[in-house]
């Protein structure tokens, strides 16, 4: 990763409706935000906004360990979670390595492989809305883009889904996949 910061404008807004959104389906005491909202998203989603922290990578760490703990607490009382990761932002790759870009520095996708092995969760789905989303969770070999993905994330977990929004240097659609094959 060259250091290069790519701010990805609206991507707090995108992370305050995906907040909302969740909301829906989770007490927001049981979710967690890391954005750093403008003020025009602070005036159009303030309590959203009041919640958020700083999108670093202690944060994110810090996060996965809150959420790992509670469903382990969960499942000790035989209560199944479904556990969202969804992130709105900027990705990029580095020698083949996608990862999600956060301030102060990139989380490869063996970091989230890692830290979603750590939740037990009945389901778990991952939502990546930025650019080089695919190749957060298909790794390529350097240089080696035309051929298959060394190892897809979570392809070995049957409860794992996975759904990509890309929209860097060309149009894509979106792609959802559940590791099964159709």
């Amino acid at each position: 990763h060259g250091g290069a910061h790519h701010p990805r404008h609206q991507a707090d807004d995108d992370g305050a409706k995906y907040f909302e959104l969740f909301s829906m389906l989770a007490d927001p005491g049981d979710m967690v935000l890391l954005a750093r909202p403008d003020a025009d998203t602070a005036r159009l989603f303030p309590s959203t906004s009041a919640q958020a922290q700083a999108p670093t990578l202690a944060n994110l760490v810090r996060a996965f360990e809150t959420v790992a703990a509670s469903v382990r607490e969960m499942s000790r009382s035989s209560i199944p979670a479904i556990v969202y990761f969804v992130f709105a932002g900027h990705g990029d790759v580095d020698r083949g390595r996608g990862f999600i870009e956060l301030e102060d520095g990139p989380f490869y996708a063996e970091d989230l492989e890692r830290a979603l092995h750590g939740i037990p969760s009945l389901a778990t789905h991952v939502i990546l809305d930025s650019c080089n989303s695919f190749l957060v969770l298909n790794p390529r070999k350097p240089g080696d883009g035309a051929s298959q993905p060394r190892r897809m994330l979570l392809e070995a977990w049957p409860n794992a889904f996975r759904t990509l929004a890309c929209s860097c240097r060309r149009a894509q659609r979106p792609r959802s996949t559940n590791g099964r094959s159709s």
